[in-house]
């Protein structure tokens, strides 16, 4: 929170009583870990449970549940998910979990990114199923929606009626974000549409990178907040853009020319994040998923 800048509080993407909380107090020595050694933190209130997930960099998935966010700290890990196929079985990282209906009932989502074990050169998403409506599982290997190139960061978006994932890839030397919508939710179909790309000098230090997009809804308006330049630098950072028209439309999405995050009063390299709902469901908080020297960007 202490790297927000005015453009945050504009768009309400950080709580401004929170914003001036953190500008009133000592940050050399405030620190507020829950979860000390946990690389793109991941969570979701559900039914009186916080449940976490973080990076674990090897072919098993652990979940965190507490009626508490300073409970997960000490929650011992459940493991739901392994894998041993060799074309996704290593180097798990950045599982997001979502809660969709379809028509089964409600049915949770984990969406990570993992690939081969000699190096990171064939990472991409897959997706897998629980079996009910519960984020412990038991879970079903679905599917990978694009198992055969680079793709990273994968998350959802619901937008009148219709699915969308988005993702980021390198395209030459800029990794940028996609959309594409979804038949389910581990196929996608149709055309990939490019909608952001490192197109300011802030999105470029280090390296040209847009990553990381994750959705907020708030007052009837969809934003994407994303992460921008290479993530082992302090200029790593959050820009933020509108979604004001048709996904599929590259103009209907539209950038802020500042960042809203970014390196500020001690605090560097704010980077990956996401974002959950308060247990009264009033309020949209956000977890700072910084992955400082696991950064995995690009290897």
């Amino acid at each position: 929170m202490s790297g927000a800048t005015k453009e945050s509080a504009k768009y309400g993407v950080v709580n401004t009583a929170n914003q001036e909380a953190v500008t009133q107090t000592d940050l050399s020595t405030f620190t507020n870990p829950i979860y000390p050694n946990g690389a793109d933190p991941w969570l979701e209130y559900f039914e009186g449970n916080y449940y976490l997930t973080t990076t674990t960099w090897t072919s098993q998935l652990v979940m965190r549940k507490s009626p508490t966010l300073a409970g997960l700290a000490t929650a011992t890990p459940i493991h739901i998910w392994s894998e041993s196929e060799l074309s996704r079985c290593c180097n798990f990282w950045a599982f997001e979990f979502h809660r969709l209906k379809t028509e089964k009932g409600y049915r949770w989502y984990v969406m990570y990114t993992s690939g081969i074990a000699e190096n990171y050169d064939r990472q991409h998403l897959s997706i897998i199923e629980s079996q009910g409506d519960d984020p412990l599982g038991p879970y079903t290997y679905k599917g990978s929606p694009m198992p055969d190139t680079w793709n990273i960061d994968g998350n959802y978006l619901e937008y009148n009626g219709q699915l969308y994932l988005l993702w980021s890839e390198w395209v030459k030397d800029e990794q940028s974000i996609f959309i594409a919508k979804m038949k389910n939710p581990w196929t996608i179909t149709g055309d990939k549409v490019l909608i952001s790309k490192p197109d300011y000098e802030w999105e470029k230090s280090g390296m040209k990178v847009n990553e990381g997009p994750e959705i907020l809804k708030r007052n009837g308006r969809t934003f994407m907040i994303y992460s921008a330049s290479f993530c082992n630098t302090p200029d790593y950072k959050l820009g933020l853009i509108e979604l004001i028209g048709d996904p599929l439309k590259p103009e209907s999405w539209k950038k802020s020319a500042e960042p809203v995050f970014r390196t500020a009063t001690g605090v560097s390299g704010p980077g990956p994040h996401g974002f959950f709902k308060s247990p009264d469901g009033t309020e949209d908080r956000s977890e700072e998923r910084r992955v400082g020297k696991e950064c995995r960007s690009r290897w």
